[in-house]
């Protein structure tokens, strides 16, 4: 089974860090993608706060197997001992690089750009209308 799903796993993990560095090369272009990653960096939901995530639970996945697959090849049946050594899942929160105040940062350039483009267009705009009258 886990030989059939590594190619499919293997294809979307590759897909999916495509589609990150394609939006991580035009983030600084959007402001709502730097606000969405802003917010999902101090959230704890980023890609690489997934990724720290996934690779815990993966690690997880194979003690589990080596817990039950010996059991299960030799024929024994659970006790009630054994399932107070049943491996238990505990995430650990990984110190995952924040890109937060970049994204801030780069939020308040594009909104300081924004105003003042804004402001000297106003102001030719102003002048025009005030000479044309």
């Amino acid at each position: 089974m886990k030989k059939a799903i590594f190619p499919v796993l293997s294809e979307y993990e590759a897909k999916l860090q495509a589609q990150q560095k394609f939006t991580e090369s035009f983030r600084y272009a959007s402001p709502s993608l730097l606000l969405q990653d802003a917010i999902n960096d101090l959230a704890g939901t980023s890609p690489r706060h997934y990724e720290s995530y996934r690779n815990q639970v993966v690690a997880f996945a194979e003690e589990w197997r080596a817990y039950f697959l010996p059991r299960m090849f030799n024929n024994e049946w659970m006790k009630k001992e054994d399932f107070e050594k049943l491996p238990v899942f505990v995430f650990e929160y990984e110190k995952v690089p924040s890109t937060a105040t970049s994204d801030f940062t780069g939020l308040l350039l594009f909104v300081l750009v924004t105003l003042i483009i804004s402001s000297v267009v106003y102001r030719n705009i102003a002048t025009k209308v005030l000479l044309a009258s």
